[in-house]
């Protein structure tokens, strides 16, 4: 009998042309959950991103589920003790997107400390008094890099050649040669750094012990004009927290890839009435949740997950 696939949200094409040559695979992106919960009963695996909750009532009616292949890596709209508790395998792609979001930092990171969102303003305002936008230079920069997991690894790789410094904070503590291979300082808690760094740059999960991490607390041991950088996930920053530490000037500029909650990426304009605070805030360079959007990791996820679903099936 052939494997039947439900794709909830779009994935690239190459892994599944793969899936396609042994599996029945059908496409349900768009679907509100209700109609989803409508359909999933008999489908061995679905494949989706970070949109869909799979829960407690996602997983009672997906009485045929065997996999769940989530394309990335963040796990937070998963239930994963239930699908333990129910024997369904979940596929992740932990290194897929590793090198497109390291690289995506890296670009926001210049973009905050040479002014690049200012002066895009101001010249669109016919403004071209460059005197008043004089940047920073990254060499002459400390680097906090909070999680040091893939991600954070990629990013402290890329940063190293420029020269400026480099501080880790990762719970495990298990990479700290590699980074100071790299000319960096690991330590063990956030606090740590704080006084040392211009830029912070966040990379761990969602989790109880992570949410609202980055608070009041932190922001007053900064340096007055630091900058802020959150590929990661949104919950992690206090919202109410990084406004006013914006607005005293503690951090200068922040650039967030993701917010919470998060908008509907999915809906054009007139299809929602989305607000968000940090959205509009005249010095945050907000993009979303697009970090690991190139065809490249997008690809590379796709054929990951393509092959570890052939391969449960072939055992």
């Amino acid at each position: 009998m052939s494997v039947k696939i439900a794709v909830l949200e779009t994935i690239h094409d190459a892994g599944l042309e793969v899936l396609a040559l042994t599996s029945n695979v059908e496409h349900f992106e768009g679907l509100s959950r209700a109609e989803l919960l409508s359909v999933i009963h008999d489908y061995d695996v679905i494949i989706l991103k970070s949109n869909i909750q799979v829960d407690r009532e996602f997983l009672e009616r997906a009485q045929a589920l065997k996999i769940v292949a989530r394309a990335g890596v963040g796990v937070d709209n998963i239930d994963c003790d239930l699908l333990e508790e129910k024997g369904i395998k979940l596929i992740t792609t932990p290194t897929g997107n590793t090198i497109s979001t390291a690289e995506f930092t890296i670009g926001l990171i210049m973009n905050l400390i040479r002014r690049m969102p200012e002066i895009n303003t101001a010249v669109q305002n016919n403004d071209f008094r460059r005197h008043l936008y004089e940047g920073r230079e990254l060499s002459q920069l400390s680097i906090g890099i909070v999680g040091l997991g893939n991600t954070g690894m990629a990013v402290a790789r890329r940063l190293s050649p420029f020269g400026c410094k480099l501080y880790g904070c990762d719970r495990t503590m298990r990479r700290e040669t590699i980074f100071a291979d790299l000319g960096g300082k690991m330590v063990e808690t956030i606090d740590e750094m704080l006084e040392h760094i211009d830029v912070l740059t966040l990379h761990v999960p969602s989790t109880d012990k992570t949410s609202n991490m980055v608070n009041e607390s932190v922001f007053n041991r900064m340096k007055k004009g630091s900058f802020l950088i959150n590929t990661a996930r949104g919950d992690i920053v206090n919202k109410k927290d990084l406004i006013e530490a914006l607005d005293n000037g503690v951090i200068a500029s922040a650039a967030l890839d993701v917010i919470h909650p998060e908008p509907p990426y999915n809906a054009a304009p007139e299809q929602h009435d989305f607000s968000h605070a940090l959205i509009n805030h005249p010095r945050i360079l907000f993009t979303p949740h697009i970090a690991a959007s190139t065809n490249d990791a997008q690809k590379r996820m796709s054929l990951q997950i393509a092959e570890e679903i052939k391969a449960f099936f072939s055992d």
